[in-house]
Protein backbone atom coordinates (compact mmCIF):
# COMPACT_ATOMS: atom_id res chain seq x y z
CA UNK A 1 0.00 0.00 0.00
CA UNK A 2 1.36 3.42 -0.94
CA UNK A 3 1.09 5.93 1.94
CA UNK A 4 -0.96 8.98 1.09
CA UNK A 5 0.69 12.34 1.38
CA UNK A 6 -0.53 14.52 4.25
CA UNK A 7 -2.21 17.77 3.31
CA UNK A 8 -0.69 20.92 4.83
CA UNK A 9 -3.69 21.35 7.16
CA UNK A 10 -3.46 17.72 8.35
CA UNK A 11 0.26 18.14 8.99
CA UNK A 12 -0.23 21.37 10.94
CA UNK A 13 -2.99 19.76 13.06
CA UNK A 14 -0.71 16.80 13.83
CA UNK A 15 2.19 19.11 14.79
CA UNK A 16 -0.13 21.25 16.91
CA UNK A 17 -1.35 18.17 18.82
CA UNK A 18 2.24 17.05 19.39
CA UNK A 19 3.27 20.54 20.54
CA UNK A 20 0.32 20.87 22.90
CA UNK A 21 0.95 17.48 24.53
CA UNK A 22 4.66 18.26 24.98
CA UNK A 23 3.86 21.62 26.52
CA UNK A 24 1.33 20.06 28.89
CA UNK A 25 3.90 17.47 30.00
CA UNK A 26 6.36 20.26 30.74
CA UNK A 27 3.83 22.43 32.57
CA UNK A 28 2.51 19.56 34.69
CA UNK A 29 5.93 18.09 35.49
CA UNK A 30 7.31 18.63 38.95
CA UNK A 31 10.45 20.20 37.50
CA UNK A 32 11.33 23.61 38.88
CA UNK A 33 9.66 25.40 35.97
CA UNK A 34 8.84 28.96 36.97
CA UNK A 35 8.19 30.68 33.65
CA UNK A 36 8.35 30.15 29.89
CA UNK A 37 8.71 32.62 27.04
CA UNK A 38 7.17 31.33 23.84
CA UNK A 39 6.81 32.59 20.30
CA UNK A 40 3.52 31.23 18.98
CA UNK A 41 1.26 31.71 16.04
CA UNK A 42 -2.02 33.37 16.97
CA UNK A 43 -4.11 30.17 16.74
CA UNK A 44 -2.15 28.31 19.41
CA UNK A 45 -1.88 31.44 21.49
CA UNK A 46 -5.68 31.67 21.60
CA UNK A 47 -5.99 28.01 22.54
CA UNK A 48 -3.50 28.39 25.40
CA UNK A 49 -4.61 31.63 26.92
CA UNK A 50 -8.39 31.62 26.63
CA UNK A 51 -10.38 31.95 29.76
CA UNK A 52 -14.09 31.26 29.94
CA UNK A 53 -14.85 34.99 29.65
CA UNK A 54 -13.02 35.07 26.29
CA UNK A 55 -15.19 32.15 25.15
CA UNK A 56 -14.58 31.31 21.54
CA UNK A 57 -16.03 27.82 21.09
CA UNK A 58 -13.59 26.93 18.32
CA UNK A 59 -10.57 27.54 20.59
CA UNK A 60 -11.80 27.05 24.16
CA UNK A 61 -11.25 23.48 25.32
CA UNK A 62 -9.47 21.04 27.61
CA UNK A 63 -6.04 22.43 26.73
CA UNK A 64 -7.15 25.99 27.64
CA UNK A 65 -8.49 24.83 30.99
CA UNK A 66 -5.46 22.71 31.86
CA UNK A 67 -3.10 25.58 31.03
CA UNK A 68 -5.24 28.02 33.03
CA UNK A 69 -5.08 25.75 36.04
CA UNK A 70 -1.27 25.75 36.21
CA UNK A 71 -0.12 28.92 34.43
CA UNK A 72 -0.87 32.61 34.07
CA UNK A 73 -0.46 33.89 30.52
CA UNK A 74 0.68 37.36 29.52
CA UNK A 75 0.88 38.65 25.95
CA UNK A 76 4.15 40.58 25.60
CA UNK A 77 4.21 41.69 21.95
CA UNK A 78 3.29 40.71 18.39
CA UNK A 79 5.77 39.66 15.72
CA UNK A 80 4.62 40.48 12.17
CA UNK A 81 4.92 37.95 9.35
CA UNK A 82 7.56 40.17 7.68
CA UNK A 83 10.06 39.09 10.38
CA UNK A 84 10.14 35.52 9.02
CA UNK A 85 11.46 33.96 5.87
CA UNK A 86 9.38 32.67 4.17
CA UNK A 87 6.61 34.89 5.47
CA UNK A 88 3.76 33.00 7.16
CA UNK A 89 0.18 34.07 6.54
CA UNK A 90 -0.45 34.68 10.25
CA UNK A 91 0.88 36.93 12.97
CA UNK A 92 2.87 35.48 15.82
CA UNK A 93 3.11 36.69 19.40
CA UNK A 94 5.52 36.33 22.27
CA UNK A 95 3.86 35.30 25.50
CA UNK A 96 5.08 34.62 29.00
CA UNK A 97 3.70 31.72 30.99
CA UNK A 98 4.23 31.89 34.74
CA UNK A 99 3.52 28.98 37.03
CA UNK A 100 0.76 29.85 39.47
CA UNK A 101 1.68 29.81 43.15
CA UNK A 102 -1.65 28.14 43.77
CA UNK A 103 -4.39 26.99 41.38
CA UNK A 104 -7.26 29.42 40.64
CA UNK A 105 -9.76 26.96 42.17
CA UNK A 106 -9.54 24.43 44.95
CA UNK A 107 -10.63 20.89 44.17
CA UNK A 108 -10.57 17.73 46.24
CA UNK A 109 -9.25 15.44 43.51
CA UNK A 110 -7.21 17.23 40.86
CA UNK A 111 -6.75 14.07 38.75
CA UNK A 112 -10.51 13.46 38.67
CA UNK A 113 -11.14 17.06 37.58
CA UNK A 114 -8.67 16.62 34.69
CA UNK A 115 -10.42 13.39 33.64
CA UNK A 116 -13.77 15.17 33.71
CA UNK A 117 -12.41 18.07 31.63
CA UNK A 118 -10.94 15.72 29.04
CA UNK A 119 -14.14 13.65 28.87
CA UNK A 120 -16.22 16.82 28.44
CA UNK A 121 -14.18 17.95 25.43
CA UNK A 122 -13.44 14.57 23.83
CA UNK A 123 -16.92 14.56 22.36
CA UNK A 124 -17.69 18.16 21.52
CA UNK A 125 -21.28 19.10 20.82
CA UNK A 126 -22.57 16.38 23.14
CA UNK A 127 -24.29 17.19 26.38
CA UNK A 128 -22.12 16.89 29.46
CA UNK A 129 -24.30 14.01 30.66
CA UNK A 130 -23.51 11.98 27.51
CA UNK A 131 -19.83 12.99 27.43
CA UNK A 132 -19.21 12.11 31.09
CA UNK A 133 -21.24 8.92 31.09
CA UNK A 134 -19.32 7.54 28.10
CA UNK A 135 -15.96 9.15 28.94
CA UNK A 136 -15.89 8.12 32.59
CA UNK A 137 -18.03 4.99 32.42
CA UNK A 138 -20.73 6.42 34.67
CA UNK A 139 -24.46 5.83 34.27
CA UNK A 140 -26.44 8.77 32.92
CA UNK A 141 -28.79 8.96 35.90
CA UNK A 142 -25.93 9.50 38.36
CA UNK A 143 -24.33 12.14 36.11
CA UNK A 144 -27.67 13.96 35.81
CA UNK A 145 -28.11 13.82 39.58
CA UNK A 146 -24.60 15.20 40.10
CA UNK A 147 -25.17 18.10 37.69
CA UNK A 148 -28.48 18.96 39.34
CA UNK A 149 -26.82 18.97 42.79
CA UNK A 150 -24.23 21.38 41.42
CA UNK A 151 -26.99 23.63 40.08
CA UNK A 152 -26.46 22.94 36.37
CA UNK A 153 -28.99 22.08 33.71
CA UNK A 154 -28.69 18.47 32.56
CA UNK A 155 -28.57 19.63 28.92
CA UNK A 156 -25.43 21.72 29.46
CA UNK A 157 -22.35 21.20 27.27
CA UNK A 158 -18.73 21.16 28.47
CA UNK A 159 -17.74 24.19 26.42
CA UNK A 160 -20.14 26.38 28.43
CA UNK A 161 -18.39 25.73 31.77
CA UNK A 162 -15.44 27.48 33.37
CA UNK A 163 -12.75 25.82 35.47
CA UNK A 164 -14.60 26.52 38.73
CA UNK A 165 -17.63 24.62 37.42
CA UNK A 166 -15.49 21.61 36.55
CA UNK A 167 -13.97 21.68 40.04
CA UNK A 168 -17.48 21.74 41.53
CA UNK A 169 -18.51 18.71 39.44
CA UNK A 170 -15.32 16.84 40.38
CA UNK A 171 -15.97 17.44 44.08
CA UNK A 172 -19.53 16.19 43.70
CA UNK A 173 -18.53 13.04 41.77
CA UNK A 174 -15.49 12.37 43.96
Amino acid sequence: MIPQKESPSEKSRRLLRRGKSGLLRLVFSRAGLVALLLLLQVGLLLVMSLKFEDYLVHYYGAFSLLMQYRMETELLFDVPPSCFMPQPKVTSSVIRLRRREKPPVSVGDEALMFKIIRAAFNQRRKTLVNALSSGLGLDKASVEQCLEKCGFDTKIRGETLDIGSFAKIADEIG
